[in-house]
């Protein structure tokens, strides 16, 4: 998914987003299975409890599989980057060329057009690849201690 986050193609964005979902949701439906069969229910429920982003991905997964695919708003933004400098009759050629010189070094002028995504049916800040990368580093949490408690066959 990270491959195309600077791409202009937004088709291929979705595709991957719609595969991140329903491979990373699995891992919570493998864990449950065990849970199950295990006996142990309980503890599962106990680890995703009140989790909002397991909520989430767990909801658009469902939404993605029976229902529609995931959709994202795509946002973009453009920002400009200047300076000024003010000639007085003070000023010397050698501060206009210093002057010049840190613009150029610095590289203070441009633009900088920019592509956000977010997931239309998130409510918090983070975009896409960060609320990707939460979900991945509370499933690694999740895992950890679903295996010390003995959840995971």
């Amino acid at each position: 998914m990270v491959e195309v986050r600077n791409e202009d193609n937004y088709e291929h964005l979705q595709y991957y987003v719609s595969a991140f979902v329903n491979a990373a949701r699995s891992i919570q439906q493998y864990t449950y299975e065990d849970a199950r069969k295990l006996g142990k229910l309980k503890e599962y429920d106990l680890l995703v409890a009140g989790n909002k982003v397991f909520k989430f991905f767990k909801n658009i997964r469902d939404d993605n599989i029976h229902k529609k695919p995931v959709e994202t708003n795509r946002i973009g933004s453009s920002s400009m980057i200047g300076s000024l400098f003010v000639k007085t009759s003070e000023t010397t050629e050698d501060q206009i060329a210093e002057y010049q010189r840190e613009v150029k070094e610095k590289q203070m002028e441009g633009v900088i057009n920019e592509i956000h995504y977010y997931f239309k049916e998130w409510d918090g800040p983070e975009d896409v690849f960060t609320l990707a990368q939460k979900y991945l580093d509370e499933l690694d949490d999740f895992i950890s201690e679903a295996e010390r408690r003995g959840i995971i066959l």
